[in-house]
């Protein structure tokens, strides 16, 4: 799955509501109005509009964009693990002992959204 940043657009579109619901922008959103109520005494939190959603867009870009440009700084290790098999096209190999997996640099792919 592919990192999705989210855009005011995307926001304001009522036919692509899942697609805002699994970006970045609206997660961070979601977690602006979670966390207001605790910093503000007890406020309710702000109605959201586009000039409210503009940070959140903006920093789920700024990190989609990061991410993507820069996924070979992110090592995947997976340690020897014993009786396992692996699936590689169509075929399938088994392994009774244990194996060194080598670090693997890790592929990030993601949309920054118009």
């Amino acid at each position: 799955m592919a990192l999705k940043s989210g855009s005011i657009n995307l926001a304001n579109d009522p036919t692509r509501a899942s697609e805002w619901a699994a970006s970045m922008a609206k997660a961070i959103e979601d977690a602006f109005i979670s966390e207001w109520p605790i910093a503000m005494d007890g406020a309710d939190a702000p109605e959201m509009n586009d000039q409210a959603r503009l940070l959140f867009v903006a920093i789920a870009k700024g990190v989609v964009k990061h991410l993507t440009q820069n996924g070979s700084a992110f090592v995947v290790d997976l340690p020897s693990v014993a009786n396992h098999s692996h699936s590689v096209n169509s075929g399938t190999t088994s392994s009774a002992g244990g194996h060194n997996h080598a670090p693997q640099p890790a592929t990030i792919t993601g949309t920054i959204d118009a």
